[in-house]
């Protein structure tokens, strides 16, 4: 059987709608790929027309054409659970999921059991079940009340559940989460502890985003945790020295489950894959 081959992105946010290129290596890993996912990080509105929510910290957006260059890189999945996706208010949430239309969103939704629901992807080497989840900041679903819009919370019962429930409806479980403590290079030992029960709860694996830099990674009862991706792209932090990214490359095949970090660089408008030569990647390997 063809093994099935997944690309995970960490965050994304194009609020200037920059024309940002892929170099050859990183647009041939996502060719080759039989689902792309990526965590959008801010809803997709038209600015103007929706109200900022009072909170602590920057409301993000980004336009629909934003999304549109997604669709050039092969996106097919968007993890909607992360600290500013609801930054503009359920409006702004119902606009990014209206914008989303034809492609697979997960992770939050206009009800608790949206945002808890998982998806499915069904291939040669059996399906595949995606959950997304994030730490409690603004923006998360309240589970008790199904009308209350916004994102599935990692540390509720109702995630735990989740894991537990999807489990038992795929051969392979992937269960992605947004957390952890910003510009640090080191899972909090609370988020190792978390992560760690998604495994034993029936995750094959863990993928953390949300610090922006590069965290550890472990192999937890001969599962892959990745405790953070850093950045896929955030136009504000292009520049930044601080920011780091990786793409997470998975195949699945008669063997089962392996996955492999491949760390960014990111020069001016343009994103490829880090080479070997690097001191960036000397640095991580190190």
């Amino acid at each position: 059987m063809q093994p099935v081959k997944l690309v995970f992105l960490g965050d994304y946010c194009n609020s200037s709608n920059r024309l940002i290129e892929t170099g050859p290596k990183l647009s041939q890993f996502l060719g080759e790929a039989d689902a792309v996912l990526l965590d959008l990080e801010a809803p997709v509105i038209e600015i103007g027309n929706f109200r900022p929510e009072i909170k602590v910290g920057p409301n993000l957006s980004q336009p629909p054409a934003a999304i549109a260059t997604c669709r050039t890189w092969g996106v097919t999945h968007y993890s909607l659970a992360n600290n500013h996706i609801m930054d503009f208010g359920a409006e702004g949430l119902a606009a990014t999921i209206s914008e989303l239309k034809g492609f697979t969103y997960f992770g939050a939704g206009m009800s608790a059991e949206e945002a808890y629901r998982p998806v499915f992807i069904d291939s040669p080497q059996g399906r595949i079940g995606l959950l997304a989840f994030a730490e409690a900041q603004f923006g998360v679903c309240d589970p008790d009340t199904q009308s209350f819009a916004g994102f599935a919370w990692f540390t509720h019962p109702k995630a735990r559940r989740a894991v537990i429930e999807t489990r038992k409806q795929c051969n392979y479980l992937i269960v992605q989460v947004h957390a952890g403590l910003e510009f640090v290079t080191l899972p909090l030992p609370e988020i190792r502890q978390r992560y760690r029960e998604f495994v034993d709860l029936g995750a094959d694996l863990v993928v953390g985003h949300h610090p922006h830099v590069f965290q550890g990674s472990e192999v937890y009862r001969n599962k892959w945790i990745h405790y953070s991706l850093g950045n896929f792209i955030l136009d504000m932090m292009m520049s930044n020295p601080n920011a780091s990214g990786a793409i997470l490359s998975v195949t699945i095949d008669q063997q089962g489950l392996s996955s492999e970090l491949h760390p960014l660089e990111h020069a001016h408008d343009k994103v490829e894959i880090a080479p070997l030569e690097s001191q960036f990647v000397k640095s991580y390997q190190d």
